[in-house]
């Protein structure tokens, strides 16, 4: 499994570091197309016209924002383009702190119907977030709830599908089909949150060497994607952010995440339903709410999670670690292959958790079960500190209990005293040292 997930990333790599190194002539600076870097004059129209014509370069191209502070309103990059293309930013994009004439296509940013896309640069995009979080605002109680649409004008059956079946980790109450006077249910209006970065339907691509700070709401969020890389990527926005997940992943396969730093004020990586052969690799995480798969089991027709993978991984100061969560009283739901390696915790509360009774809210009917069937989980290497006195929290379903998790090398102390373990319709199988003692009454 981990030879396959690596051997992916290389040749993806490969392919696209071949692709993307263009001659000069094929440079599309923005610039040149009226783009100021005066902070305050709206770069969109100067972007779109040089994708225009990048986009249709046979040859393969580059769209160049030079270093420089841009002001940047909502912009939807589309393609499909005619040759493998990348967008350089150099530069520092600052999103408008007013998004009331935001219309309901996308984030600020959204990348949608992309092959052979490479986003670089050292670039910043900073959702200037730090005005709304926890703040009233006039479309819903609070900022944290803001929506936006994504565009259906150019899916096709599938992808509305994949659309109108996302599920999205801590955001479940706010994903709602919501018909209005200008958009119908029959039209897949689809609520989610108003990210930085938004990639529908990129194929055969990569972000590396790219920062995203203080999204208003998720920094980025991917959905119906095939064969991605982050690398290289940063994440930045304090503790108190709200409702700010790092990366967050629905309904894709083969996303890769390497090389990458998140502080956030919620999930660093968020995995939603629908995710296939995901690999994180050497990332660092904290602040934050650590690294989290689902939550799961809210919806009907959740499609399966298979195939998850994260080696080496440093959380520093997290409100959660590496874990697994369901709703209670779900309909039936898979979450297979999920493996988590060479981790470690600084002053991380519950390092290890797979909970199957998430109930946040507590507004769930706990009494009845979990039906999303979780198997061949395994923690290996897992050591470092733990806030929390319980260190590992092993809370399957006894519908359907947890099958083939293992636990291999745990080593994790808690400074109050000695950290505990919590095993329920399970019956794990451990290996090498188990500091604490993981269900050995």
């Amino acid at each position: 499994m981990g030879m396959k997930f690596y051997t992916v990333a290389i040749a993806l790599v490969l392919l696209l570091a071949s692709a993307v190194e263009f001659s000069e002539a094929a440079m599309y600076d923005v610039t040149k197309y009226g783009g100021k870097a005066d902070g305050s004059t709206d770069l969109s129209q100067a972007l779109l016209a040089a994708w225009k014509e990048a986009c249709v370069d046979p040859a393969g191209s580059s769209v160049l924002i030079p270093a420089g502070t841009y002001a940047l309103g909502q912009t939807i990059i589309q393609g499909p383009c005619k040759a493998p293309i990348n967008l350089i930013v150099q530069g520092t994009l600052k999103a408008p702190i007013d998004t009331s004439s935001f219309k309901p296509d996308g984030g600020w940013v959204a990348f949608q119907y992309l092959d052979q896309f490479t986003l670089s640069g050292n670039g910043v995009f900073d959702g200037q977030g730090t005005t709304l979080w926890g703040r009233k605002c006039v479309q819903s109680e609070y900022c944290t709830d803001l929506p936006i649409i994504v565009s259906t004008q150019l899916m096709t059956s599938y992808q509305m599908k994949l659309v109108l079946n996302l599920t999205h980790d801590l955001l479940l109450e706010q994903v709602v089909l919501n018909p209005t006077d200008d958009l119908l249910l029959d039209e897949a209006a689809y609520h989610i949150n108003l990210s930085n970065l938004l990639f529908n339907f990129v194929t055969n691509s990569m972000v590396r060497d790219v920062t995203t700070k203080d999204s208003k709401q998720f920094h980025v969020n991917v959905l119906g994607c095939k064969n991605l890389v982050f690398n290289h990527f940063t994440v930045s926005a304090p503790a108190d952010s709200l409702n700010t997940d790092g990366i967050h992943i629905g309904r894709s396969s083969s996303i890769n995440i390497t090389n990458t730093h998140i502080k956030t004020g919620d999930d660093c990586i968020s995995i939603g339903d629908g995710s296939e052969q995901i690999s994180i690799n050497d990332i660092t995480c904290g602040p934050g709410h650590g690294i989290s798969i689902g939550s799961l089991g809210k919806y009907p027709n959740e499609a399966p999670v298979v195939g998850v993978r994260v080696k080496g991984a440093t959380l520093t100061n997290t409100m959660n670690g590496i874990r697994v969560k369901t709703w209670p009283a779900s309909p039936q739901g898979v979450a297979s292959d999920l493996h988590f390696e060479d981790v470690i915790m600084n002053n991380v509360g519950n390092p290890i958790l797979i909970d199957q009774e998430y109930c946040p809210y507590n507004q769930c009917k706990l009494q009845i079960p979990s039906r999303v069937k979780i198997s061949n989980v395994s923690f290996k290497n897992i050591q470092g500190t733990s806030s929390s006195q319980l260190a590992v929290k092993l809370a399957c379903s006894d519908g359907v209990p947890c099958e083939n998790v293992q636990l291999t090398d745990i080593n994790l102390k808690f400074n109050g005293g000695a950290p505990t373990t919590l095993c329920k319709n399970v019956k794990p199988v451990l290996g090498g040292v188990q500091e604490p003692k993981t269900c050995m009454a």
